[in-house]
């Protein structure tokens, strides 16, 4: 049977293990990748053994020969390649957190319809084996009605400060998101308001624009 062809865009540390992961399925392989760093790209494509390497995602989507897409782009560069890639009909999984505007947003919901394969975006914590039992717990109608959930999430610093685009981000883009997911999945409800306050000091004197705590309020 043949194993679905997989373009990768951005060969960073996600992209790492979306290759590892895709490498390991037996149900896809890495037919292509894109990186702007030209040096990263081709050790990525050696490592992985991929023979299709571009600067770009538009001379990618050109040389066509793809069943789907994986972004795995820095935080803030999601809008361009998923859209796209949703226009060339292509079906993608886009790494979290979809957008950090809401301008961007709104332009990959606008293209998802050119795509008959849809979009996803990589909320990976909810294959987590204590969050799926928690889920089971809920729907089997075992722990009752839910009145109220508590969800704390830690970045190391470590971490934090080797990101070479931490100007564009924080872990309030990618530890945040998974939070809201997480909630909504296992309520399998939405929130209609939101109210969050973040506190600044020891963390963004070595990490400009970096809190120390983000705390939101939710509800449904």
């Amino acid at each position: 049977m043949a194993t679905l062809r997989v373009g990768l865009i951005g060969c960073g540390i996600m992209g790492e293990h979306y290759a590892r992961v895709i490498s390991a399925s037996g149900a896809a392989h890495i037919a292509a990748l894109c990186d702007r760093d030209a040096d990263r790209l081709t050790e990525f494509g050696r490592r992985w053994d991929v023979a299709r390497v571009h600067g770009g995602h538009p001379a990618m989507l050109d040389a066509r020969g793809l069943d789907a897409v994986v972004v795995a782009t820095p935080d803030f560069a999601h809008r361009q390649p998923v859209c796209d890639c949703l226009h060339a009909g292509l079906p993608v999984l886009c790494e979290k957190p979809l957008a950090t505007t809401i301008s961007d947003a709104d332009a990959i919901v606008d293209a998802l319809p050119a795509s008959a394969g849809g979009l996803m975006v990589n909320f990976g914590n909810r294959r987590r084996l204590n969050a799926l039992r928690v889920r089971e717990l809920i729907q089997s109608g075992q722990l009752g009605r839910v009145e109220h959930v508590y969800i704390r999430l830690n970045e190391r610093f470590c971490k934090t400060k080797t990101i070479a685009w931490l100007d564009r981000t924080s872990p309030i883009w990618f530890l945040l998101s998974h939070c809201v997911d997480l909630v909504n999945w296992l309520l399998e409800d939405r929130f209609e308001s939101v109210y969050a306050r973040a506190t600044y000091g020891l963390v963004e004197r070595l990490a400009p624009g970096v809190p120390d705590v983000c705390s939101a309020l939710c509800d449904t």
